[in-house]
């Protein structure tokens, strides 16, 4: 089948990637997982840059700059993913907005939401 696909909304610099994706992908805790592909997004272009430079030798460990509000913007948003993961400190921030970004990724609709797992 096909991979495990993560997302990670308002990712930083990502310090979560390697982690999420050996745990998703059934490995060692330092160690990439298999059969896994990871996207992070974030607004600021400086922590996307932070995160590309740290795993540049990870092919299917990805960045984008992206704004979580506006999800149909990005082709690479579109498809659905089985792993949406929103860190508790961005959505302390400002809770009705995050309700509002997490009802916009793909794949967390009334008929899928169930389907989608959120680790807060």
């Amino acid at each position: 089948g096909r991979p495990t696909r993560i997302l990670d909304v308002g990712c930083g610099s990502a310090s979560d990637a390697v982690p999420l994706h050996a745990y998703f992908g059934k490995s060692e805790p330092e160690k990439r997982g298999t059969h896994v592909q990871y996207l992070g997004i974030d607004i600021d272009a400086k922590e996307i840059e932070k995160a590309n430079s740290l795993n540049s030798n990870q092919p299917d460990i990805k960045f984008l700059v992206a704004d979580a509000t506006a999800y149909s913007k990005y082709p690479e948003l579109k498809d659905s993913f089985d792993v949406i993961v929103i860190r508790h400190q961005a959505i302390g921030s400002n809770r009705t907005l995050w309700k509002k970004n997490i009802r916009g990724i793909p794949g967390s609709s009334r008929r899928r939401r169930n389907n989608v797992d959120y680790l807060l």
